[in-house]
């Protein structure tokens, strides 16, 4: 609704302006907040620790190219 106001005032290109407008914003929302906050030191940062996948986690894990073969119920053995 708002971009058919800005095209009802400017035309055509009202539309260009209006989402210009609109990712400058984003773009200042973002950028604004990294560029006030400071990196941690490494001092600061905590270590990574893995954490064990539960029993029954789906999706990933299936995709991964470098995971052993698995027999699946819903295919036959010999695909």
């Amino acid at each position: 609704m708002v971009a058919g106001l800005v095209m009802n005032g400017l035309g055509d290109r009202g539309l260009f302006w209006f989402m210009a407008a609109g990712l400058g914003a984003v773009a200042l929302f973002l950028l604004i907040p990294m560029a006030i906050r400071r990196a941690k030191r490494a001092r600061e940062q905590g270590d990574y620790v893995a954490v064990p996948l539960p029993p029954g986690t789906y999706g990933a894990p299936e995709m991964d190219p470098r995971a052993p073969p698995e027999h699946h119920p819903h295919k036959l053995p010999d695909e």
